[in-house]
């Protein structure tokens, strides 16, 4: 028989709760320079998009793109997250991990959750090719500069306020498949040197290319 003092605070979690706390493992983490990573490519104008990001530079630093296109979707600007011309929050935290949610309503009135609060929006993330940390696969400069971790989408879905604390989790995480059920795409990041592609937790078979990326270097703890 073993004692209750033999038993990890992990396993001690496992037979109170039933499961295993929330493990990041690793994450992506982007020069500034010209590091992207493309591979999905939205169908709908309805979706919910969440990641963890970790920025180390913010000045008009490019987070996620329409990667075909000559306009970004969403860009960090001192601790501010921008989506075209409008501001959908400030107050981001620079050298610490947050955590974003964008929903996208067809341009209908619709919210988005930065570490866990919430605010709305009118702005779209239309169909498109999903780039990370670039304007443009053609146009560099004031690219990302730090980490991303668990990207995830689900299209023609909105995200309930319930499902996006779960998944905030006070900062803890969740997994986003967990949570919502199932995504068409979740990089997760958690791969090592020298892999140069992210592998996709969905089960969809979306994944990812790393551009220009360090694959030496790239893959690094959350």
């Amino acid at each position: 028989m073993i004692s209750a003092t033999t038993i990890s605070p992990l396993n001690r979690r496992i037979i109170d709760e039933g499961a295993p706390p929330f493990s990041f493992g690793n994450a992506l983490e982007f020069d500034g320079a010209n590091d992207y990573v493309t591979g999905y490519t939205l169908n709908s104008n309805i979706s919910t998009i969440s990641f963890w990001f970790y920025a180390t530079a913010n000045s008009n630093r490019r987070i996620l793109s329409s990667i075909n296109s000559t306009s970004e979707t969403l860009r960090l600007n001192g601790t501010s997250l921008i989506s075209f011309t409008t501001t959908i929050f400030s107050g981001v935290n620079l050298n610490q991990w947050n955590h974003f949610i964008y929903c996208s309503n067809n341009g209908a009135l619709t919210k988005a959750f930065l570490n866990g609060n919430k605010t709305t929006h009118s702005t779209t993330f239309g169909a498109s090719q999903i780039g990370l940390g670039a304007k443009t696969a053609l146009s560099f400069g004031n690219n990302f500069e730090g980490k991303i971790d668990e990207f995830a989408i689900k299209e023609n879905y909105i995200l309930s306020d319930t499902e996006a604390a779960q998944l905030w989790n006070n900062g803890n995480g969740n997994n986003f498949n967990n949570i919502v059920g199932s995504s068409d795409i979740y990089w997760q990041f958690n791969q090592t040197s020298p892999d140069s592609t992210a592998n996709d937790s969905s089960g969809n078979g979306n994944v990812g290319t790393l551009n220009n990326f360090d694959t030496a270097t790239c893959w690094v703890a959350h």
